[in-house]
């Protein structure tokens, strides 16, 4: 059984092509949290609720738009993490 944040990157990542995708940032225990440049105390990663990522041949464009398609539909949070360690990955919490 998925858990949901699981189920809302499985449908991203199937709306826009079935490309692989990689998560940059999934659950996240306190010590790796408190030890994370910028990351907040109450960071969803904290409790299985957020992941970063980006998909393999999709632009952050492609992404963002959808994800701001599902915000508006009151599923997710969003925005872009303009981390090049992380590839610019895309962050959704639930």
């Amino acid at each position: 059984m998925q858990t949901p944040i699981l189920e809302l990157a499985e449908d991203i990542r199937g709306y826009l092509g079935n490309n692989p995708m990689h998560i940059t940032s999934g659950f996240r225990c306190k010590y790796c949290n408190d030890h994370l440049k910028g990351a907040s105390k109450t960071s969803l990663h904290l409790v299985g609720g957020a992941i970063d990522f980006y998909i393999d041949n999709t632009s952050i464009k492609e992404i963002l738009y959808y994800c701001a398609k599902l915000k508006m539909a009151g599923k997710i949070k969003y925005y872009y993490t303009n981390n090049t360690n992380m590839h610019g990955a895309v962050h959704i919490n639930i």
